[in-house]
């Protein structure tokens, strides 16, 4: 099958249907020829690497030009007797052009057909009543920045299978951590300090009395362990030995795993989301999210230049095509934080991208906090916080609709 696609401003449009539909030739009609050879490559790459090699053929038409539109539509359908017109999201002007070219040509049969990119559904656009086999597309994380002109890299805990162990940790993590946010910070950036200045064997870390009384004079406070935090950690095995002393300070943890999360404020929020993402489940048992990553950081033009302009994002997780942009924060929550959110999201995501804030440390009482959610209202960004979003069982649900927000 030869597939015409009628080329689309959302990279999403344009190459859902050769996904779906799998065809030898892909024939790209539009007026940006600039952007379309750039689509092509990439394309070329995202297909490569699932072995396979569809030709990618670059057709440019001027802008509002009908009467030339009309002529290319001709050319290819008389080059092509296997084509099939994709009208997916296609610019105004070529869908308007395919119109006027099947109203002259009513004894041809020429095959047109379009997804609706949000409930993965073939419409019939000829009217014949058949419509191209196809099967349901999806992307990968990184399939999905890359198709909009970027690049990414994560951090190391992704593609990892995490063990049974690692994501029960993880909630007990979460569990001590929602008790007490700010102070959960606090004490993460304190273990981090004493982790980039003491001494390390296996999973513990050590200062001597000479670096304990150096550390407790930068800090200026004598204050190190929050008691309660600590004593949780201690008693569920996360850390199994923590004291400050006239010989010096010791901390050990579980594994190197736990000790990862308890040095990085802002881990154990973002792993919660991931790893719930990776256990939601449809009716038929099938995972909700083909893709996840924590800690994705974003190049925007993809040359990975010395002076890139860069985001990072959370977590980002994929249901087919759709993406999900989240946003973790543990602490305060600025109106900033909105904003970057929703501008890596358009640009990274387009029309179909999903937004949303985990907030475990948002007051919804105070005049920011009902500030911030009307605005995120406004920018369509679900916000989960509060006690009651944050139990397991509602946590998760509300973590496997994002993608339908």
């Amino acid at each position: 099958m030869t597939l015409v696609e009628l080329y689309a401003k959302a990279p999403c449009n344009n190459i859902y249907s050769c996904l779906a539909t799998s065809p030898e030739r892909v024939v790209f009609v539009g007026s940006d020829s600039k952007d379309m050879k750039r689509s092509a490559d990439v394309f070329r790459s995202v297909f490569f690497e699932r072995g396979q090699n569809p030709e990618i053929i670059c057709k440019a038409v001027p802008k509002n030009d009908v009467s030339r539109a009309m002529q290319l539509m001709e050319e290819i359908y008389v080059t092509y007797d296997d084509c099939v017109f994709d009208i997916t999201g296609g610019d105004k002007m070529l869908v308007f052009a395919l119109g006027r070219y099947c109203e002259k040509n009513k004894d041809k049969k020429i095959f047109i057909h379009s997804f609706n990119v949000t409930n993965d559904r073939i419409c019939d656009c000829d009217g014949d009543g058949k419509t191209a086999e196809y099967r349901v597309p999806s992307l990968s994380v990184r399939e999905n920045i890359m198709i909009h002109g970027g690049m990414c890299d994560w951090d190391s805990r992704n593609r990892k299978k995490e063990s049974q162990e690692f994501k029960n940790d993880v909630k007990k993590l979460f569990s001590i951590c929602r008790e007490n946010p700010r102070g959960w910070n606090s004490q993460m950036n304190i273990l981090a300090a004493i982790e980039e200045m003491g001494d390390k064997k296996d999973n513990a870390t050590f200062l001597d009395k000479e670096k304990l009384k150096i550390f407790l004079e930068r800090r200026k406070s004598k204050v190190i362990f929050n008691k309660p935090i600590m004593q949780s950690l201690f008693s569920a095995r996360l850390v199994t030995e923590y004291r400050a002393d006239a010989q010096g300070l010791v901390i050990k943890y579980k594994n190197a795993q736990i000790k990862n999360c308890l040095t990085k404020a802002g881990i154990v929020l973002e792993l919660s989301v991931y790893l719930a993402a990776k256990e939601c489940r449809e009716k038929d048992g099938t995972p909700v999210y083909n893709d996840a990553a924590t800690g994705v950081i974003i190049d925007w033009d993809g040359k990975n230049m010395l002076y890139d302009t860069k985001n990072e994002i959370d977590v980002l997780l994929m249901h087919g095509i759709v993406p999900v942009f989240v946003s973790c924060k543990n602490g305060y929550v600025s109106m900033d934080e909105l904003y970057k959110l929703s501008a890596v999201a358009e640009r990274f995501g387009g029309p179909f991208a999903k937004k949303a804030l985990v907030a475990a440390d948002l007051d919804v009482d105070c005049d920011n906090g009902k500030y911030l959610l009307a605005r995120a209202k406004d920018m369509d960004i679900e916000v989960i916080c509060g006690d009651l979003a944050f139990r397991e069982r509602n946590f998760q649900k509300r973590i496997a609709n994002l993608w339908k927000k």
